[in-house]
This record gives C-alpha cells, sequence and structure tokens, in this order.
C-alpha cells in the first residue's frame, strides 16, 4: 500500500479523548446508483453528478495529466492493440479480443488516479502508454489502439464496441483529440474534450451516449469522499472476478487508515498511518448475504480520514440499503483538528512531470523571498534527495535532478519547507 506520513501539524493527541460525539448521515446515488455523491466530513453533502451514462473520467486536478479513466461502474472495458501500431486503424482485426493474442485487457490503476486504462504500459514520462511528450512541441502525440466497450445507457445489453485512437493531447489549447469509430470502421467522429479553462476540478466528464463533454463536479477543494460505483476484484465463493462495485473514493489530498478487528470508541488515530490509496474505503465493508440478499456489515471496521483542510476524522457505516434507492447510512465524528497557526509563506504549487524518472520541475507561488528546502522522501521516512533555495517574490520554478541518486521504482513523498510553511505530494519514480 502506498502510505503518507502526518506532514501537517495536528493538535495534541489528547483530543482523542475529546472527540466529538458521533453524528449519523447519509448519501443517497438514487435506484441503481445511477449517481456520483460528493460529500464533505465538515458540511456533508456537496453535490452529485449523474453517471451512468458517462464513459470517460477526464483528470483536470494537474495540468500536465494525460489521465483518462474509464466508467468501470457501468460495465467499460478497454483492451489495448498489442500487435502493432496506429498504422492498422483502418484495418484493425478483433480476433482474440478477450483472449490475448495481441490484445490486452487494460484497467484504471486501484490505487492511484494513474495509470489509467488508457496509459497501460506507460513507463513514465515522456511515455504515457496511449501515447509519447515531445519536448519541443509539448504535444503527446498518440501511438496505440484500442478497443472500448461504452456504459450505453447504463446497461449492459445498450453498450457499443468501439475502436479509439487518442490522436493527441495538445499543449495550447490543452485539449484531447480523439478518433472513435464502430469496428468495422463505420460512424467514424472525432472526440475534441478541452481542458483550458477548467480549475478546482478533479474530473470533467464524456458520455458516447450524448456525444457531450460534462464539466459539472463540485469544485475539487469542496468535498473530501465520492460515494459511486467502481470496477474491482470482487471474491465470491471461492473464486475471483472482474465486477461493479459500490463503495467509496477518496478525494485529492485526502489519505485514510482502515481500523479492523477494534471497537470504534477504542480505536486512537495515533496508532495508525494514513495511505493515499484512493480505494483506501473502498467497498468491502459490505457483503451481500446470498440467503436474506441484504448486505451485511463488516463487525468492528472503521475508518480514520484526513479531509481536505487537515482534520482528522472517523467514519463508521451503520447501513447499506442496496440498488433500490442505492443509500448508504454511516457515523461520522472529528478526532483531531488541523493547526491553524500555519504561517503560509508557499502558496498555490505543482510538481510535473508525474510520474518520472530524471527529474521533476517544482513550480510554486511565494509570498516572500526566503529559503526554502526541496525534499524528497520514501515511504520509510527517509530523505532520499534534499536542496536548499532562495525563493522569490512571486513564481518560482526548480529543478530537482533524480539522476545518480538510486532511486528505487515506486512512490515517494515530495516536499516543501518555507519557514512554517509544509507543503507535499506524491511523486511517482519510474
Amino acid at each position: 500500500m502506498k502510505k503518507f506520513f502526518f506532514l501537517l501539524i495536528l493538535a495534541s493527541a489528547a483530543l482523542q479523548t475529546q472527540a466529538q460525539n458521533w453524528i449519523p448521515d447519509s448519501v443517497v446515488l438514487g435506484p441503481g446508483y445511477t449517481n456520483r455523491g460528493f460529500y464533505s466530513l465538515e458540511n456533508g453533502n456537496v453535490g452529485s453528478v449523474p453517471f451512468n451514462t458517462r464513459d470517460w473520467m477526464i483528470d483536470v486536478s494537474a495540468v500536465y495529466s494525460a489521465t483518462i479513466r474509464i466508467n468501470g461502474g457501468f460495465f467499460a472495458e478497454c483492451y489495448k492493440y498489442t500487435a502493432d501500431d496506429t498504422a492498422d486503424w483502418a484495418t484493425l482485426d478483433t480476433t482474440g479480443l478477450k483472449a490475448g493474442n495481441g490484445w490486452v485487457r487494460a484497467r484504471d490503476d486501484r490505487q492511484s488516479l494513474a495509470p489509467s486504462a488508457f496509459e497501460y504500459g506507460e513507463t513514465g514520462h515522456p511515455n504515457y502508454g496511449w501515447g509519447d511528450y515531445n519536448q519541443i512541441t509539448h504535444v503527446v502525440t498518440g501511438n496505440s489502439l484500442f478497443v472500448y466497450k461504452t456504459v450505453g445507457n447504463g446497461t449492459p445489453n445498450s453498450a457499443q464496441w468501439k475502436k479509439i485512437w487518442i490522436k493527441e493531447l495538445s499543449a495550447s489549447p490543452r485539449e484531447f483529440i480523439i478518433w472513435a469509430a464502430d469496428l468495422d470502421g463505420g460512424n467514424q467522429q472525432t472526440i475534441t474534450i478541452s481542458k483550458e479553462g477548467v480549475t478546482n476540478k478533479s474530473f470533467i466528464y464524456y458520455s458516447f451516449a450524448t456525444n457531450e463533454v460534462y464539466n459539472d463536479e463540485p469544485a475539487a477543494n469542496s468535498f473530501d469522499l465520492i460515494f459511486t460505483k467502481f470496477e474491482d476484484e470482487y471474491s465470491f465463493m471461492g473464486g475471483t472476478s472482474i465486477q461493479a462495485v459500490t463503495g467509496v473514493e477518496n478525494n485529492n489530498g485526502v489519505f485514510v487508515a482502515r481500523v479492523q478487528g477494534i471497537p470504534a470508541n477504542d480505536a486512537v488515530y495515533t496508532d495508525y498511518t494514513l495511505e493515499t490509496d484512493i480505494y483506501g474505503i473502498g467497498h468491502d465493508w459490505k457483503t451481500l448475504n446470498m440467503q436474506t440478499f441484504q448486505f451485511v456489515l463488516a463487525d468492528s471496521l472503521s475508518y480514520f480520514v484526513q479531509d481536505v483542510p487537515g482534520n482528522i476524522w472517523q467514519i463508521r457505516f451503520t447501513g447499506f440499503l442496496g440498488t433500490s434507492t442505492g443509500k448508504y447510512r454511516f457515523e461520522k465524528r472529528k478526532v483531531a483538528f488541523a493547526s491553524v497557526e500555519e504561517s503560509v509563506t508557499v502558496g498555490a504549487w505543482n510538481v510535473f512531470p508525474n510520474p518520472t524518472s530524471d527529474y521533476a520541475q517544482v513550480v510554486f507561488s511565494a509570498k516572500t523571498a526566503s529559503p526554502v528546502r526541496i525534499s524528497l522522501i520514501d515511504l520509510s521516512g527517509k530523505v532520499r534527495v534534499t536542496e536548499n533555495i532562495t525563493s522569490q517574490v512571486g513564481i518560482n520554478q526548480h529543478t530537482l535532478s533524480l539522476q545518480g541518486k538510486n532511486l528505487a521504482s515506486g512512490v515517494y513523498v515530495l516536499q516543501i519547507h518555507a519557514g512554517e510553511t509544509v507543503k507535499s505530494t506524491k511523486l511517482v519514480v519510474r
């Protein structure tokens, strides 16, 4: 599991004994779980979007992201053509699609937003799986073909099979140009999905059913949890298969620790390490009883969640009503508070490329000219790379070299220290 150690200054652990009382709440997705619900632990429900007819989730949380996730929760499937390249667009032969022979099923990563199904086989910047980045033009040009099963109107029988060529992700304007056609080449269309001007959002969406792009998610910093359907490996009667399941995802910047086998009231958050796994809550807090066809909740299971502002909450599920209403029932309580005494020296910031192998460009805004320490930390807490610079007022950019550092491939924490400000994010090194 990918772990993230507390980097914010939190109130004393004694607050655990003064935790707020449990607060009951619920989220309703509607019959058949047709909606995707967004929830703030501080403020409750903040909105929902229709989800059962949407095919792709285009990551707009990072400027340089080339990620398009698929809606496996409503039966979407993606297969990458490995026998050749885009030269076979017109004559693509789908023989052996589900059995190999030049094809491989491509799935979204189950812990992080990337790599997505279309990024299958990526090796890190400048290779993004579906295409390669040109360091002169700053365009990602497609070099792979895919076959994609659409969600249709949200039922398996309405799906259509399409061949897909992500032609490019342009630099200016920032938009995807995608070719899609029936498997026999009919109904070819050019799909344009623009990321230009989209701010403070996690995803925009594309639907083959309507041929529309949707930008209707709540603001990315307004929610902590997403109640939704997604694809996962599901164990049943001694076997494991890929199934659509209903559960909870974490928003970017939200971290979770699973507490199992201990009554929720006896658990102390400082005994656990929070993780970046976006399915840290997931779906297995409930199981379906095949005799009663009612959902049964796991015994002595709760979760500690660090929300977007940095507070620590504990959440436990108290009911799940299934497909008839799509209603989740749970209780929550705040157990620790983020420090409000931090003097913010560094403002907005980003790091790219991510994943990377040779270097990381760290871009940040600074309110004052001051010493800044940039560090790369492995998941054991060991500092592997550190550099000290002096920031200037305004926008700053620093290249952190990773060459010759003997870094193993994996997940690291990139951290900026400036005065009392500490900013951290995940960096994947290939």
